[in-house]
């Protein structure tokens, strides 16, 4: 029996993969020497700037494949449902690449994490890194479901955590990525006009600039995080916008192992049948 293979990228080859995307576009890229304490990966650097960069990869789960292998060579169905939302393991390695940043010496003007999702729910990865890194919901109206934006620091957050040293994050998801502002840093402003924002063109993230354009709503104030109805009147009182209501977009995957026919039937390709959704 064949099973779908997505394809996870080893550090080196994501590392190789992040030196020619930035020596391609007229940056420097030197590798940061190994010590006892754990450091940053790259050194970027152009005439006007430098920044210090870390690598994440968020790929497969190997308790989720160990049950999945499992339950498909029993001939069962396989199915699996995941939140869109913040999500702790995330925050984890969001904090473990920070310290990495903080223990690389340096006067570099940014800091920045380079946040990869990988393997079968790379895509969803991605948006789960989004969603842990500025605590993100998607809202709807309850009187107008077609009137629906994303809102920005409703829950806890990893860039209100580190805000005094995580500039901004890259998220990406096999050939396509995004850049995330931290608007929170106090060195924001400078970042916005930076060569490296510019890179990324108009791939970026920046709540400030949606919420001006009416396109996002912001949680500025002082509200408990872990009180869903205290942040929603938030909203409501700070906007005027009538009754609105959180929405995970949640992951939602079936799987079925098809075994091949025995002979004198009718052929059947082996593989693995899917049906997955991922917003």
């Amino acid at each position: 029996m064949n099973r779908i293979s997505v394809d996870v990228p080893s550090e080196e080859q994501m590392k190789e993969t992040l030196r020619g995307f930035f020596r391609d576009s007229g940056f420097s890229v030197e590798d940061i020497e190994e010590t006892d304490v754990e450091r940053a990966d790259f050194l970027i650097a152009n005439d006007s700037e430098t920044t210090i960069l870390e690598l994440k990869i968020k790929g497969e789960d190997e308790e989720e494949l160990a049950d999945r292998r499992e339950v498909l060579d029993s001939g069962s169905v396989y199915s699996r449902s995941e939140s869109s939302l913040r999500r702790n393991r995330m925050s984890g390695l969001v904090k473990k690449g920070v310290s990495q940043l903080v223990e690389t010496p340096g006067n570099a003007d940014f800091r920045i994490l380079w946040l990869h999702g990988a393997g079968r729910y790379g895509e969803h990865h991605e948006t789960r890194w989004a969603a842990t890194l500025y605590g993100r919901r998607l809202l709807i109206h309850t009187e107008d479901e077609h009137d629906d934006r994303y809102c920005y620091y409703f829950d806890n957050s990893e860039f209100f955590r580190h805000r005094e040293v995580l500039t901004a994050a890259v998220v990406s998801f096999e050939g396509r990525c995004q850049l995330c502002i931290n608007d929170l840093h106090p060195n924001a402003d400078a970042f916005r006009e930076s060569s490296f924002r510019k890179l990324f063109d108009e791939g970026y993230v920046d709540p400030v600039e949606f919420e001006q354009k009416g396109d996002a709503y912001v949680v500025d104030g002082t509200v408990d995080r872990r009180d869903e109805m205290a942040v929603t009147r938030f909203i409501i009182d700070k906007y005027k916008c009538g009754m609105v209501q959180s929405l995970d977009l949640a992951l939602q995957s079936v799987e079925v192992a098809v075994h091949p026919r025995p002979r004198g039937t009718t052929p059947s390709k082996p593989g693995i049948a899917s049906d997955k959704t991922s917003p």
